[in-house]
């Protein structure tokens, strides 16, 4: 099956079952179209999923193929520089300060998993859902073998900060980074031989075909070529000298190359030329993925996503039209609503925010103020070109414009209508403005201030009030005939008033300033805030509920009406300029690099994240965190929340392995290295000496495979049945006699309730036993075609039908081996990084629908897996057996084209043998396909029915063994 991008599938299964599917409502953007940060990762885990991560934690994700982006959560504000995503919907990021994130929904929640290096980290490459490898900062490559749980750091012999790593299969991969380093691995990463790329420019991405085509590019215009994995010419005739950042290369010939101020380069040569194509774009452009040799995605600033569908002879950039600071929004209704900004700029919308479109509008200045009393009737005020004032209106809903003033002597900064003919205007020095005929007379009022004047409100056409710098508040009783100055303790400058009602009213200012009125506004009261933020716009929906929005993406909500007041959580750290609610659900906010975000719920989500902030809109901080497992094995401990972020504990661990059969140093791995002496062996997680007359003299023990082992050790026994003392396979049930009480049944040994397991117990149409629970059934009339099978939900098929003799099939992907060939000739062994370690899953007994894994027991992924005949399930996976592998490289299926069998292998059935020609057997194989240039893109590989981890050169994977 065909992956663009891969990573960790299995570990979705294991460690993340009970994570929520996701983070419902809160806060999404409306502009730009995908996320206000500057973005830079994207991966697609299947045609239809995708995942971008970027700038303070800005994280997305896809379900339609790219063409449109929601919100994800991710509790923290790391840059994050990569990341990558499986089929499985599991996925990691990576960023400052080393720090990893790991989703299992396909992006909605993103929660951390610990750090991978004390160093920035820059890049992820992954070739197999459990082993790959981040590179970073200070020469770091670090090294995963069970999907991001534990690191490895490797020895790369560098100093240089590195940017990019990638990996074209299980041991041969390359790293690039600052003074033209480049670095190969032919093993996995256990070594590195460092090259230059014939420039002192730093290399930002690196693509291979193979281990001797690898292309580099870099600052300045820098593109090397290397075609024998060694020497590398840098390319004299590069049409730009802007930065280059990111390459995608989908085969051998074809590739793109994205750089800053909007650059795409393509090449069709293997990147001997280029040619530069018109992105439509002025945007830094930092990342880029081609699915095939016509679509493609590029990721850049400022939520900048651009999409070809014809190799990139054209874009269309999804952020939508890029726009400069938005000043305020309103909305007459929860469909129709305007938001004003920098040059004059004016954006409608008639559908909630769904879309916003350009209005054509009558002026280039700043627009600082948007008022509206009906879906036809608004008005906007600002600058003139000249620095004055500016009013100008629409009565269709805003399709057209005309100026109602052209230049009054100071700027406007707010504006207020209290109905359709009565409305005010205050600004510079004092200013206000006055109407009582829709705007076509405006009058200059005396306003007893010289400061300036940032807001203005009525509760009615009589009574209103405006606020402004220097903590200057007045007030007027009629219609702003008069207005007279009103003392409050602040000398802050003051940017917002709202009232509830005719007595109730609140007003914000610069460094958390917050006062509220409950006598009309005779008397004003402070009212502390835990922050220090500017606070530029309140607005309250109703007598308990209000919202403040300020600078670094600050949202509060109150729901008591302003006694206690809690910081939503916005995926946004850019400054909002206002914020306006239609009720108590449905707002906007407004404000840098032409920010729109909505939200239907007030703002709250659905489950409360570790962010300090009441995500759930309880009143209360983080109370409900969900906790995950942050290590592995003997290791594992729960993630912490701790004043508002996310961590996992320090792992107490020694150097080296013990026999003891725990995973005492937590690397994933089980006694491995463990010294028993120059006599006796670890064997099972015991020090075993050898018995070479096949003898054994210490008591209790056996001879097996050349050691004196415990009788259990190397004994398989298949349910209900488990390894007795004298290692036989016997019911424990039986052999202890047990009788359980009503309601129970003994199973392993132990009375347990009864279950939809239990004998004459079935689960109802459309659902299926998982762990003993009655569960929906994804693959309930899933429709497959003939010689396909039903995983989760999606129909796919036999996998591993072409892997070579060097190679080993684990979970479905074909990965080089150097284990092939070693035979563990201790019962209970496999082969790790050619030694033979003790299996993890020894002495492990699970009960029905259930296996070992990694030394639990975990629903087994087989159970309701009917694969197609010939094949077998492993580790959910369907396999085709290794003596009908045809070992080529196109022999059968392809689950990214639709499957079916290649127009070679038309008619003809499956089956054969290990000497079988690939014309003359079609086998289950898959297109094993060049990397795409994606950060976790891979090749694929297959399984076995041994529970093992295996190790590329350094690396690992385990599969599942059946007990």
């Amino acid at each position: 099956m065909l992956l663009r991008c891969i990573s960790f599938a299995f570990l979705s299964l294991v460690f993340f079952s009970n994570q929520f599917e996701s983070a419902a409502a809160g806060w999404a953007w409306q502009r730009p179209a995908t996320h206000g940060h500057d973005l830079h990762g994207l991966c697609f885990g299947d045609p239809s999923r995708a995942v971008m991560v970027g700038q303070d934690g800005a994280a997305l994700y896809s379900v339609d193929g790219g063409l449109s982006w929601q919100t994800g959560w991710l509790p923290a504000d790391t840059d994050l520089r990569d990341v990558s995503l499986n089929q499985r919907r599991s996925g990691l990021a990576v960023g400052n300060q080393g720090r990893v994130f790991k989703t299992s929904d396909a992006g909605k929640i993103w929660r951390p998993l610990g750090t991978a290096a004390e160093v920035d980290l820059y890049s992820l490459s992954f070739v197999h859902p459990l082993i790959g490898w981040a590179a970073g900062d200070a020469g770091t490559v670090v090294n995963t073998i069970n999907g991001g749980i534990s690191w490895i750091t490797q020895d790369t012999g560098a100093y240089q900060d590195l940017r990019a790593i990638y990996f074209v299969n299980g041991l041969e991969g390359a790293a690039v980074g600052e003074g033209g380093t480049i670095l190969l691995t032919a093993d996995g990463g256990q070594h590195w031989t460092r090259l230059y790329a014939n420039s002192y420019y730093t290399l930002r991405s690196v693509a291979m075909s193979s281990a001797m085509h690898v292309v580099v590019v870099g600052n300045n215009g820098t593109i090397s070529i290397s075609t024998n994995g060694a020497d590398f010419e840098r390319l004299d005739d590069v049409p730009t000298i802007r930065n280059l950042t990111d390459i995608a290369m989908p085969d051998y010939l074809h590739a793109w190359v994205v750089g800053d101020q909007g650059t795409i380069l393509r090449s069709d040569n293997g990147g001997f030329s280029w040619e530069m194509l018109e992105s439509g774009s002025s945007a830094n452009l930092n990342k880029v993925v081609f699915e095939d040799l016509q679509n493609g995605w590029v990721a850049g600033d400022k939520g900048v996503l651009l999409l070809t569908s014809d190799g990139g002879d054209s874009w269309t950039n999804l952020a939508g039209q890029a726009a400069g600071w938005i000043r305020a929004v309103s909305f007459a209704d929860n469909q129709t609503g305007w938001a004003v900004g920098d040059e004059g700029s004016i954006w409608m919308t008639r559908d909630g925010g769904g879309s916003w479109e350009a209005a054509q509008s009558p002026t280039t200045a700043r627009l600082s103020d948007v008022s509206s009393v009906s879906a036809l009737k608004v008005w906007a005020v600002g600058a003139s070109g000249s620095g004055g004032g500016r009013i100008i209106a629409s009565a269709d809903g805003g399709d057209s414009w005309t100026t109602q003033v052209v230049e009054a002597p100071q700027a406007f900064y707010a504006v207020w209508f209290a109905d359709q003919v009565n409305g005010w205007a205050v600004g510079y020095a004092g200013a206000v403005w006055a109407t009582g005929d829709g705007g076509q007379n405006w009058n200059s009022q005396s306003s007893a201030t010289s400061q300036w004047l940032k807001d203005v409100m009525f509760i009615d056409d009589q009574n209103g009030f405006a606020v402004g710098t220097q903590g200057s508040l007045v007030r007027t009783t009629n219609g702003g005939t008069s207005w007279s100055l009103i003392d409050i303790d602040t000398v802050e400058d003051l940017n917002s008033i709202d009232f509830i009602d005719s007595q109730y009213g609140w007003l914000t200012g610069d460094n958390g300033t917050l006062f509220r009125t409950e006598d009309s506004g005779a008397t004003w009261q402070a009212v502390a805030l835990e922050t220090t933020d500017d606070l530029n716009s309140i607005d309250f929906v109703d007598t308990t509920t209000g919202f403040i929005a300020g600078v670094h993406g600050l949202v509060l909500t109150t729901r008591d009406a302003g006694l206690t007041w809690f910081r939503q959580t916005i995926p946004c750290k850019s400054t909002f300029q206002d914020i306006a609610f239609v009720d108590a659900a449905t707002g906007w906010v407004v404000g840098a690099g032409g920010s729109i975000l909505a939200t239907n719920s007030g703002g709250c989500l659905t489950e409360d994240l570790c962010d300090g902030f009441d995500s759930d809109c309880d009143s209360e901080t983080d109370e409900d965190f969900t906790s995950i497992e942050c290590h592995v094995a003997a290791c594992a401990e729960m993630s912490v929340c701790e004043n508002g972020s996310a961590t996992c504990p320090e792992t107490v661990s020694i150097d080296s392995e013990l026999c003891d059969g725990e995973d005492n140093n937590c690397n994933g791995l089980v006694d491995e290295g463990a010294s028993c002496g120059d006599t006796q062996a670890c064997v099972c997680g015991i020090c075993a000496p050898a018995c070479p007359d096949k003898t054994c003299l210490i008591e209790g023990r056996v001879c097996r495979g050349g050691f004196c082992v415990m009788p259990c050790c190397g004994t398989d026994c298949a349910y209900p049945e488990s390894c007795q003392p004298d290692g036989t396979c016997a019911d424990n049930c039986v052999v202890l006699g047990i009788n359980c009480e009503a309601g129970q049944e003994c199973r392993l040994g132990e009375c347990v309730a009864d279950d939809c397991f239990s004998a004459g117990a079935t689960c109802p149409p459309g659902q299926r036993c998982t762990l003993g629970v009655c569960q929906a059934d994804p693959c309930h009339e899933s429709g497959c075609v003939a010689g396909s099978y039903c995983r989760e939900g999606n129909c796919e098929y036999p996998a591993c039908g072409g892997c070579r003799t060097d190679e080993i099939c684990v979970h479905g992907a074909c990965l080089k081996s150097n284990c092939v060939t070693q035979e563990c000739w201790v019962p209970e062994q496999v082969c790790i990084d050619n030694r033979c370690l003790d299996d993890p899953c020894y002495g492990i007994h699970c009960s029905i629908g259930q296996v070992c894994w990694q030394g639990s027991c975990i629903a087994d992924p087989c159970l309701y897996i009917d694969c197609p005949a010939g094949t077998t399930c492993q580790a959910g996976f369907c396999i085709v057996p290794e003596d009908q592998r045809d070992g080529g490289v196109d022999a059968g299926f392809d689950g990214f084209d639709g499957g079916g069998p290649d127009a070679a292998d038309a008619g003809q059935n499956d089956g054969g043998t290990a000497e079988d020609t690939d014309a003359a057997d079609p086998g289950y194989e898959p297109d094993i396909a060049v990397p795409t240039g994606c950060s976790c893109a891979t090749n694929h590989p297959k399984s076995d029915s041994l529970v093992f981890w295996l190790l590329l050169a350094g690396l690992i994977g385990l599969a599942i063994k059946k007990k």
